[in-house]
């Protein structure tokens, strides 16, 4: 990876930083906690942000947000990633036991992820609870093939994914090269699998379509995970394009390009079992 670009990203990522310690999605507004969490993993499990999360971690395991908007399975599984100890084990655990709603036509069970518990399951999201399962309980195997039979479920016909199911009403939907990518990190322990391969070819020939800094950034770590260095240096080459724009960037796609530009170590929370 390019060490002047990982640390042109980090010294911009560390001007965010607010007075409390934590990460705003945005310049000047108050802290949240995705772009916290995600500013904390990639400047290499900071401290400030550790402390800013955990402030906020309430006894369940949950989390709450300065705006009272609702939280959920996917902002307590990142948090997982960046927490120590029990901290980290009870926001994973209130992740998966904050499952979505009951897919259409699929009876009334309760499987996979979506945002907050009271959406339907997507992709995104059920991908970040199966990083966080296989990072810190990978002999939970309960979680791990529920995530990954629907993940394999929710394929589209392209290949790629969706944001969540693969058909409506009988039309096939199209995959997207963001939400393509998440998938791909979080299958990275499965990626001999041959639908993880075909996934694979689908980002490698969509992700440019779609290049912005976050699925740039995203497609990236994928691309990494699964050993394709051609692809991991085109992605780079457009976050270097992409640099003079850093100081305009979100956080949270600021946070994923130095992920995707950093060294290996930075990534393992994303890698899996540690």
């Amino acid at each position: 990876m390019g060490a002047e670009l990982h640390a042109e990203h980090l010294r911009v990522l560390r001007d965010r930083r607010r007075p409390d310690g934590g990460f705003s999605t945005g310049r000047g507004a108050a802290s949240e906690l995705e772009p916290t969490v995600l500013a904390g993993l990639a400047l290499g499990g900071d401290v400030q942000a550790r402390s800013w999360v955990s402030a906020r971690q309430r006894r369940d395991g949950g989390f709450g947000e300065l705006s009272g908007r609702h939280d959920g399975p996917t902002t307590a599984a990142l948090a997982s990633l960046l927490l120590e100890g029990g901290a980290a084990r009870r926001a994973l655990a209130f992740a998966v036991a904050h499952r979505g709603l009951p897919l259409p036509g699929e009876g009334d069970e309760r499987q996979g992820w979506g945002w907050t518990a009271d959406t339907r399951s997507f992709v995104e999201p059920t991908s970040r609870v199966l990083i966080a399962a296989n990072r810190l309980t990978p002999s939970d195997t309960a979680v791990i093939d529920e995530a990954e039979r629907l993940l394999r479920t929710w394929q589209c016909a392209d290949h790629g994914w969706n944001h969540g199911v693969a058909t409506v009403l009988g039309d096939d939907l199209t995959g997207y090269a963001q939400t393509t990518a998440v998938a791909l990190i979080a299958l990275r322990p499965q990626a001999t699998e041959g639908f993880v391969r075909r996934g694979l070819t689908f980002l490698r020939d969509r992700w440019y379509r779609e290049a912005g800094r976050l699925t740039t950034a995203q497609a990236q770590i994928a691309f990494r995970f699964h050993a394709v260095e051609d692809d991991v240096a085109r992605t780079t080459a457009l976050l270097e394009r992409l640099r003079p724009r850093a100081a305009r960037a979100s956080t949270v796609a600021l946070a994923w390009s130095a992920l995707a530009t950093g060294p290996d170590e930075l990534l393992e929370p994303l890698r899996g079992a540690a």
